[in-house]
Formats: structure tokens, sequence, C-alpha cells
């Protein structure tokens, strides 16, 4: 009995595996460019397919921890099922799966639009397209092959959230603005509560574009949200 058990418990972890290595089957319709693809279980046009890639190749670029040599895959799961399978349960924007695979999965999407569907069907609080979310979940892939994967485990929220940000808002991020909102207590700077986005963006852009850190500095380094808080502050006011 217990072999049984302990045997049907390795089947099913072995066909989790195979499902999260090898998606493709379950989405029919996808499009590429050049390293990037798109998978979807829903038709949608090639060209807007290409489009949002683009969008998101533009993002990565931006980012010292990426090359146009690695290849990944985003899949839109808008069934509910595919989005329990591959994302973990039937809440979320998106997820990465690093480092079984460089494959990122999203909730379903409206693709022509550049828009993620969340599950509940509300757009995103902070007006976040499609190509963010995707460039956000490869983020995570980029940071676990520098830091390692138990990094997007144990790293603090601010960083590895923060960078994924910083990567998904790319030139629309304005530094500037985002110091402003922070001294001003901007509402934004809290949503959601559990994981305020825009402020932990934030706080890496200002490390990275106001200090002159580098990423390897950023995902090494011990201070905490509070210490970055006090010092982003700090200058904050002094400029404005």
């Amino acid at each position: 009995m217990i072999l049984r058990t302990i045997w049907g418990i390795a089947c099913v972890f072995a066909v989790l595996l195979a499902a999260a290595n090898h998606p493709q089957p379950l989405f029919p319709w996808s499009v590429t460019e050049g390293n990037l693809s798109l998978y979807s279980d829903e038709v949608f046009p090639a060209l807007d397919g290409e489009e949002v890639l683009l969008s998101v190749r533009d993002k990565l670029r931006n980012s010292p921890l990426y090359s146009d040599e690695e290849r990944f895959s985003a899949f839109v799961c808008n069934s509910r099922w595919r989005r329990v399978l591959f994302l973990g349960s039937d809440r979320g924007g998106g997820v990465s799966n690093y480092p079984v695979s460089q494959h990122v999965f999203l909730s379903g999407a409206d693709i022509q639009g550049n828009r993620l569907i969340s599950p509940s069907g509300m757009p995103d609080l902070l007006g976040r397209a499609l190509d963010h979310f995707i460039a956000h979940e490869i983020a995570h892939v980029l940071t676990g092959k520098t830091a390692g994967a138990l990094a997007l485990y144990f790293h603090p929220d601010w960083i590895i959230e923060g960078y994924a940000e910083y990567v998904g808002w790319g030139a629309a991020f304005e530094l500037e603005e985002g110091m402003l909102a922070f001294l001003q207590d901007d509402p934004r700077m809290s949503t959601p509560p559990q994981a305020p986005y825009l402020r932990y963006c934030l706080l890496v852009a200002y490390l990275l574009e106001e200090k002159g850190w580098s990423v390897e500095e950023l995902l090494a380094t011990d201070l905490t949200q509070a210490d970055v808080e006090a010092m982003l502050r700090a200058d904050a006011e002094g400029q404005y």
C-alpha cells in the first residue's frame, strides 16, 4: 500500500514536471518573434502577438541580465484548469517556474488589446499591460539565473518584485514622478497593500538610477526596505 502510494505520487510529480517543461501541446495557438514565443489556449491574431513580443523585448533589453541569445516562452492560460495546473491556483496574474524551465505562465489575456485578464475579470489596479506582465515574469527568470533560484524565494519582495516591476515598466516608469508620489503618500504607492508594486519599483529605480548601483549590487544588498525608504525620503525631500 505504501509503495503504491509512493509510486502514485511519483507518477503525478513526473506528469506535472513534464507539463511544466513541455506545455506546448496544451496551447495550440502561438507566434514567435526572434527568441520570444507567445502561446495561448485561445486563437489570437498573429500580428498582435508579434507586437506584444516586440514590446516585451524592448523592455527586457533594458536589463543587463538579458540576452537575445536565450529563448523564452510565455503561455496564456484562459481556461480555469490550465490556470490551476500552471499557475498553481485560479488567482494571480502570472508566474515563472524557474528553475524547472524558463517558461512563464499568465492568466487569461486579450492579446489583441495587449491586456491581461485576471481570473476575477477586473482590470489591473495599476494599469499594467500584458507585455508588462510577460516581461515581469521573465525578469524573475533572469534574476534566478543570476542570483540563484533560492533568491526568488528568500530575497525580500522589495528586491525580487521591485526589479521585475522595474523591467516590466521599462521606459514608462519615471523616477522623479515616483519620488514625488512617494513623498505625497500617493495611494498607488500602497496598492495593493500586501504587495505595493509601484513602491518596490521606485526603491529599485532609486538605487539603480539615482545611486548608480549595478543589478548585482542590488541583488546582494543587506539593506532593508525601511533602510532604502529612509535614504530615498532624505534625498527626495532635499530635491523637492
